[in-house]
């Protein structure tokens, strides 16, 4: 509603959203519904963490989804359709259902923990930068889709761990990088 929000007014397709930390209400961002933001940073700072929740409907980002130390997305359904991801040292980004949809980099220094849903990869990075991933990297369902060729470089030694199925619809460098990948699932992938 407009009146959680400094602007008063919800956040749209234009609007750069910071979600801070130690925010005294400690209530906190739960998308349900058709959202939009320019971009969406979840800041470092003494206290709560700050958390972003996405139970349905589409959270579309047009730049970068950013959670800075300590941080937290819980993904349980819908779709987060972002540009960018980066996810530092000390964040989380835990997804139990629904579809995060990328469009160009993925960075994770953090922890992405994926139980259930699906990782799609629905564009190509800019080299060295599409997957710079050194953190933990346990995605459930994976889908390249059709036209897209994902270059997973790694800069550093980068893990990818798949519980569920790897869809290859579109190309995706896998030989000539630091990125390994191993289908942990406890059924037939």
């Amino acid at each position: 509603t407009p009146a959680n929000w400094n602007t008063v007014v919800v956040p749209g397709s234009g609007d750069d959203v910071t979600i801070p930390a130690n925010v005294a209400s400690a209530r906190y961002p739960v998308v349900n519904s058709t959202v939009f933001a320019k971009s969406i940073t979840l800041t470092v700072g003494e206290g709560l963490a700050p958390t972003l929740t996405v139970t349905g409907g589409t959270l579309s980002v047009s730049g970068a989804l950013e959670l800075n130390g300590g941080a937290r997305v819980i993904q349980s359904g819908g779709v987060i359709d972002v540009t960018d991801f980066d996810s530092e040292a000390a964040s989380t980004f835990t997804q139990s259902g629904g579809t995060f949809r990328l469009r160009h980099n993925f960075t994770n220094v953090g922890v992405f923990d994926s139980t259930g849903g699906t990782i799609e990869f629905a564009g190509a990075g800019a080299g060295a930068n599409a997957f710079d991933a050194p953190g933990r990297n346990q995605f459930n369902h994976v889908v390249v889709n059709s036209g897209v060729n994902t270059d997973f470089s790694s800069k550093a030694d980068a893990q990818i761990l798949v519980g569920g199925n790897w869809t290859m619809n579109g190309t995706a460098d896998l030989i000539t990088r630091n990125t390994r990948v191993t289908f942990n699932g406890s059924g037939a992938q």
